[in-house]
């Protein structure tokens, strides 16, 4: 378990194994990414693991640096701070960017007062699961079909999904359009730039590197994007 641990690169480490948690965990291994779960719960972990016999895990408190540390914290890409109280996802994320200054970490968070103090610990992204449900529950209400559409498409079980891409060097002055080439599986919806984000950019829009763009598209639309990407 150590060495396959000792071998990742660019992997996510999930800190906790509720509800919230085992939710993240589906997801992960959906989109078929790398990942180690930490939690102090054997229960958590003991039951995880039966069905997912494969799974690479480290038990203990995912606030002590050699917890992280065992968990890969140096070479991972991202941290769910995803524990049961807020204060351990504080902790968690002062930890994981302290042990490793790069790395994205997404935070849990009960209180809505608890928000500021968390960013300030190196939290880059704060949800709340109570915050969130409640606007869900609103847009059940009032926005059903467009709320069921958004939901599938961000639980990337179907073949449609919304996908991040960094502009590489190669495609820095080409116009949009040429990732449209032959392409007719896959829509750039929105583009993230240092000027800020622009909604359904034109095909004429030049790309800059390290432009973001977020594009909807099949399985079959993906591999295609990668390949002109490429």
């Amino acid at each position: 378990m150590e060495k396959k641990i000792a071998q990742l690169r660019n992997h996510f480490i999930v800190c906790g194994m509720g509800l919230v948690g085992s939710n993240v965990v589906r997801g992960l291994e959906l989109s078929g990414q790398s990942f180690v779960i930490v939690d102090v719960e054997h229960k958590h972990l003991e039951e995880y693991v039966a069905a997912h016999p494969n799974s690479l895990y480290v038990m203990g408190d995912a606030t002590d640096d050699e917890i992280l540390l065992a968990a890969g914290i140096k070479h991972a890409k991202g941290v769910f701070a995803v524990a049961h109280e807020d204060n351990q996802n504080l902790v968690i994320s002062l930890s994981a960017k302290q042990l490793n200054p790069a790395v994205r970490v997404v935070a849990r968070c009960h209180q809505l007062k608890n928000f500021a103090k968390i960013r300030s610990a190196g939290a880059d992204e704060i949800v709340s699961p109570d915050y969130s449900g409640g606007r869900r529950l609103l847009s059940a209400m009032v926005r059903p079909h467009a709320a069921g559409f958004v939901d599938d498409v961000m639980r990337g079980e179907g073949d449609l999904r919304l996908e991040e891409i960094l502009v590489p060097p190669t495609l820095h002055g080409q116009p949009l359009k040429v990732l449209y080439r032959d392409n007719r599986d896959s829509m750039v919806v929105a583009l993230k730039h240092a000027g800020g984000m622009l909604f359904n950019p034109p095909p004429e829009h030049v790309l800059q590197k390290g432009d973001v763009l977020i594009a909807m598209a099949t399985q079959e639309g993906r591999s295609q994007l990668a390949g002109l990407i490429e």
